[in-house]
């Protein structure tokens, strides 16, 4: 049997967490923005890249 309220109560606590992550990454100096969004280019570029062969 399914059990909704556990769900529920992990996907509030996720939710706050990605709001929390978020916040930090808009508050955070320009050059660590750009520096998390380049790293994350490069691991997406890594996962899709053996896909292509």
């Amino acid at each position: 049997m399914v059990n909704y309220r556990l769900i529920s109560l992990a996907l509030t606590i996720w939710i706050k967490s990605m709001a929390e992550v978020l916040t930090a990454f808009i508050k955070a100096p320009r050059i660590t923005q750009v520096l998390t969004i380049v790293l994350c280019l490069i691991l997406l570029a890594l996962l899709v890249t053996p896909h292509l062969f």
